[in-house]
């Protein structure tokens, strides 16, 4: 999993931390390389992707507005799932912020999940190819 920092910092606190067992990669230009032993944090997103790419990950989630919108930027992105949440946020960023163009998505499927969220995935439309291993 690739994150910003304002996402790592949304979920340090909580008591289960829910990716135990799992490599959390996230970019900060002010966080600590030693901040939290949880995590391997990155100064940029390309140095996150050549560390990825050298443990040999072919496939990562990744979180955080600026994070998807830089990911999405350099087409490293095939699959994007939204996930609604029954709240009305009166106020704050918008999803993703500028993107530099359209991103036409196609859909793949829509799931309800308890408590009212709603999971829609989407296939990125000159997205990377996915490995045919994958």
């Amino acid at each position: 999993m690739v994150m910003g920092r304002k996402t790592y910092e949304a979920i340090a606190s909580i008591e289960d931390w829910p990716y135990l067992g799992r490599p959390i990669h996230v970019i900060s230009t002010t966080l600590a390389a030693d901040a939290d032993p949880r995590i391997t944090v990155h100064r940029s997103p390309e140095a996150a992707v050549d560390a990825l790419q050298r443990d040999g990950r072919r496939r990562i989630y990744v979180d955080g507005g600026a994070t998807v919108r830089w990911f999405l930027a350099a087409k490293l992105v095939d699959e994007l799932t939204l996930s609604h949440v029954p709240v009305l946020i009166g106020d704050g960023p918008s999803l993703f912020g500028p993107l530099g163009g359209d991103i036409d998505l196609e859909h793949v499927r829509t799931a309800v999940l308890d408590g009212g969220m709603v999971q829609t995935t989407y296939r990125v439309v000159g997205g990377p190819t996915p490995h045919a291993s994958e």
